[in-house]
């Protein structure tokens, strides 16, 4: 089993939120739909747009450059010019930490 790392706490991404976090090096992003949290990449997959400085509407997170959007529970494209899904991870929540796998 992976280790799990903490990347923030409950109290950090309250509903409706989008907090820029970073793994290995990695920028994450974890959104909070009406209290579930989720996480995913932070770039855009068309021209790597930082979609922390998007929008979230329901489980729809998108691009302020070009107008990509994705799901943010699988990471699908709902709306080109991307074409690439984003990276997904699974979520913990332990106590008031908010942790993901750490890859590898």
């Amino acid at each position: 089993m992976s280790e799990l790392v903490t990347l923030a706490t409950v109290q950090d991404v309250p509903p409706g939120a989008i907090y820029e976090a970073e793994l290995n090096g990695r920028s994450l992003l974890i959104v909070n739909v009406e209290g579930e949290l989720r996480v995913i990449d932070a770039l855009c997959t068309h021209l790597d747009g930082p979609l922390s400085q998007g929008s979230l509407a329901g489980y729809t997170i998108s691009c302020p450059w070009h107008g990509s959007c994705f799901d943010v529970r699988d990471g699908a494209v709902a709306n080109r010019p991307a074409k690439t899904p984003l990276g997904t991870y699974e979520v913990t929540v332990d106590g008031d930490a908010i942790r993901v796998a750490r890859p590898g």
